[in-house]
């Protein structure tokens, strides 16, 4: 009989309490992780800062956004300045729908889709809605949109305050962040489960946490897997963030490592 649980929290707020760093402020140079994994690593440090998180490039100006907050007089023309484009029904980031009363548009370097309720040309509400669901998420009172050539990347959609971090690929200093998260070592295109079970067995050896962050925990139910000794807890992809990841990763300063269906099921990656 396989030991594991199924979680009720996600992924990522269970990291976000696990996660051991100083106060963030604005400025500082955060890296130390691949560069896939950007959205899902600022949707952490927000939700453990409580914060909306900013990732931008160093030196890249704050000045290629508008914002939108309640009681604003809503300009179509001041969205489609920015790179957005009008549609009938919003599929993908960039497109902007107008619906008598109603306008949805899904923000550049956002999870979430924005729904606008207005009275006439002003703005009444701001909802965050689920790109894949429609479900409203979270109603907010203001909104930052950025131009399409913007290299942004938000966390925490929506949270009250906002700081932004500048990214780095290396040399850190004592005040920058150094998260010190890499892809799982030995594990590259086409994903072994025997092989990983080795893996695996060492980072056990050394204490790690071993957590399946899964597509369908019911097809890992139904065919199984010789990791399925292995792992400490499953987390089902719920959030639009969650599906960015699809190769596992080792948290090293924390000792976790996260696994996916690549790994677990052995799935070839073909990203």
């Amino acid at each position: 009989m396989l030991n594991y649980s199924i979680s009720k929290e996600n992924l990522i707020q269970y990291i976000a309490g696990k996660l051991e760093i100083p106060e963030l402020s604005a400025g500082i140079k955060v890296g130390g992780y691949p560069e896939e994994l950007e959205e899902f690593v600022a949707e952490i440090l927000g939700k453990k800062e409580d914060l909306e998180i900013l990732i931008t490039d160093e030196g890249e100006e704050e000045d290629k956004e508008i914002s939108i907050a309640k009681e604003d007089s809503f300009s179509l023309e001041k969205l489609l300045s920015l790179g957005y484009q009008r549609v009938e029904r919003v599929w993908e980031e960039g497109d902007i729908s107008v619906l008598g009363d109603v306008v949805m548009f899904w923000p550049f370097s956002m999870q979430n889709v924005v729904r606008l309720s207005l009275n006439g040309d002003i703005v009444e509400d701001i909802d965050l809605v689920d790109s894949n669901t429609r479900a409203k998420v979270k109603s907010v009172e203001k909104i930052n949109l950025f131009k399409s050539t913007g290299n942004v990347v938000i966390g925490n959609e929506g949270a009250g305050k906002r700081i932004s971090l500048r990214r780095v690929e290396n040399s850190f200093d004592s005040k920058d962040l150094d998260l010190h998260i890499s892809y799982i070592p030995g594990i590259d295109i086409f994903s072994n489960p025997k092989t990983t079970k080795q893996v695996i067995s060492n980072y056990r050896k050394r204490d790690f946490q071993i957590l399946y962050l899964a597509q369908s925990i019911e097809k890992f139910e139904r065919e199984g897997s010789i990791l399925g000794e292995n792992i400490d807890g499953i987390f089902k992809k719920e959030k639009p963030v969650e599906q960015t990841v699809q190769k596992g990763f080792v948290l090293n300063s924390e000792k976790i490592v996260v696994l996916t269906d690549f790994e677990v099921l052995g799935e070839v990656d073909l990203s």
